[in-house]
């Protein structure tokens, strides 16, 4: 099974050659600044705060940082297979929507929208016990 988002990094880099900037950062910091420069202070602070102190946050941004992505340049990578399997499901790629509670507050179609996304995609999506709508 070939994941629908395969090549992506690839089309950022060749539409970049044309002068065309993607229409969202690839940065996790300038993705932040990009909602905070759209979000009213409670919505954003609700998804951006992380709960408690935050460590678990940065424990999880520290161990993201640890991964490099590894350019692959003069080699036919317009097809890739990022499918694998979880308990037994197959999944086009090793990913899960986690559950973020209330996401009314940041956008209309909340988790529906969200699951609609995830169904396009063929991911699963975890509905938090805090969410907007019911199953």
């Amino acid at each position: 099974m070939t994941a629908p988002f395969s090549g992506y990094g690839a089309e950022i880099y060749l539409r970049g050659l044309a002068g065309e900037v993607p229409a969202f950062p690839t940065d996790p910091a300038a993705l932040q600044d990009a909602a905070r420069a759209v979000l009213d202070d409670g919505p954003f602070w609700y998804v951006a705060g992380s709960a408690g102190g935050g460590a678990t946050a940065r424990a999880n941004r520290a161990a993201f940082d640890r991964y490099g992505l590894v350019p692959r340049m003069l080699r036919d990578t317009t097809t890739r297979d990022w499918s694998t399997t979880v308990l037994g499901t197959a999944m086009p790629a090793p990913l899960l929507l986690a559950p973020i509670g209330v996401q009314s507050i940041v956008h209309d179609d909340a988790e529906p929208g969200v699951a609609r996304a995830a169904a396009a995609l063929g991911l699963p999506m975890i509905l938090s016990t805090a969410s907007s709508h019911t199953i």
